[in-house]
């Protein structure tokens, strides 16, 4: 018998073709390379011209119906919306991937050798980070004037395949006797 896909929320800004195109490419290479998990995007959510409220509600019902999430902190500024993301599914008790491939520091961890953004987003139960430096990555997979996309993507698919494989492993921290009502207050917030 096949064993089923686990879902994987894929959080990150998805206001400009460059977020747009990149997820996509990404989530299906990761699909591509390791068909035990099944990536859910929330760009791809049917949204149309829903309120606000509505694309927030179901953004995050789809977080909580997912078994782990990648999110993606890249920027100066971490995406707001992928950090509230980030802390429902931590709320939540779930498996957690912060990627990281912007090369730029940030935040005001860097004095201890922290993770380059705000600390009040790390040290989290059943996280795990990926940082990679996209600059030399790119410069690793051109060659002359020649760049292998496909290359590109797999490195990076399986660098996060490798991650997530870590945290299937991850138990629950949450103690069973709280998980009902977490749920509960959870659907109140997202109804």
């Amino acid at each position: 018998m096949e064993e089923k896909a686990l879902k994987i929320y894929f959080a990150g800004a998805l206001f400009n073709s460059k977020d747009l195109i990149g997820n996509k490419i990404l989530a299906e290479t990761i699909e591509r390379l390791a068909s035990r998990y099944k990536i859910v995007l929330p760009q791809d959510l049917e949204q149309g011209r829903a309120s606000p409220k509505s694309i927030r509600d179901s953004d995050l019902k789809n977080l909580l119906e997912c078994d782990m999430g990648v999110f993606n902190y890249d920027g100066s500024e971490l995406d707001s919306g992928t950090v509230v993301e980030f802390m429902f599914a931590k709320f939540s008790d779930k498996p957690s991937l912060l990627l990281r491939t912007d090369f730029r520091g940030g935040g005001d961890q860097t004095y201890g050798g922290g993770e380059p953004w705000n600390l009040m987003t790390s040290f989290y139960p059943r996280t795990r980070t990926l940082l990679i430096d996209s600059a030399k990555t790119y410069k690793d997979f051109l060659s002359g004037e020649k760049f292998d996309l496909n290359g590109y993507c797999e490195f990076m698919a399986k660098k996060i395949i490798s991650e997530l494989d870590v945290l299937t492993e991850s138990l629950p921290v949450m103690p069973k006797n709280l998980r009902p009502s977490v749920e509960d207050w959870i659907k109140i917030l997202v109804k």
